[in-house]
């Protein structure tokens, strides 16, 4: 006896059906990916590395350190010539140098005999013409004496003020007589106008000049001028 089957008895079936495909592929997919991680477990425990522990014994003799050399610069020694002997060649006339013949110390004399052939060089001034600095010491047989000797004004600020003082002068006299500079040797310390007083005074005196040998010379003098209230 046969029966008829419809659409009925599908939709009946659809539901346990679909349930039992779902779970079986649920299955299988856990399957595949246990199957996986088994896999690689088994592996890494194959592969485990060991941690082995030495004594210092055990690491030998620790390697030797080598000294580092230094480049070595080769050093070339500078080549000297040796100086050549050996005999002179003659040569021609036309070649040879002129000798030079230079006159000896006694030819020189004989020539002039008022050149000085030491080291030292003297050199003859006329004691007339000499300007010494001040300072110089000049021998002289005679200091120079005044001939004429003109008073110094006094200067009204310090009389009026009533102030006294001294100046020391220094002069340089020619061999003429003549004053040819003037200076101030010392100054008074007043601040009243006496050094100028002093100085123009000076230019205006006149000398008999200093002697040595039986001849004029210049030489400075020092001297001081007084500036005294009556």
């Amino acid at each position: 006896m046969q029966y008829a089957y419809g659409a009925f008895e599908l939709k009946r079936s659809y539901q346990k059906n679909f349930s039992l495909a779902l779970a079986l592929a649920a299955a299988i997919h856990l399957l595949i990916i246990g199957g996986f991680f088994l896999y690689g477990y088994i592996t890494s425990a194959g592969t485990k590395d060991v941690l082995v522990i030495k004594s210092l014994a055990d690491l030998g003799p620790p390697p030797t350190i080598t000294e580092i050399q230094k480049p070595q610069i080769p050093i070339t020694q500078p080549i000297v010539t040796p100086p050549a002997v050996g005999t002179p060649k003659p040569i021609p006339d036309e070649q040879a140098q002129e000798e030079v013949t230079f006159a000896t110390q006694k030819e020189m004399e004989n020539i002039n005999p008022n050149v000085k052939t030491s080291d030292s060089v003297v050199i003859d001034v006329d004691p007339g013409d000499y300007l010494p600095q001040e300072g110089d010491f000049v021998a002289v047989q005679e200091q120079p004496a005044i001939i004429k000797e003109v008073k110094p004004e006094y200067p009204e600020m310090a009389r009026q003020a009533g102030v006294e003082g001294t100046v020391l002068i220094a002069a340089l006299i020619d061999k003429e007589g003549k004053v040819r500079e003037v200076r101030v040797a010392k100054e008074s310390g007043a601040n009243a106008g006496f050094e100028e007083a002093a100085k123009k005074a000076a230019w205006d005196n006149v000398y008999k000049p200093a002697i040595q040998n039986n001849k004029p010379v210049a030489i400075w003098i020092h001297y001081p001028v007084h500036f005294r209230l009556k």
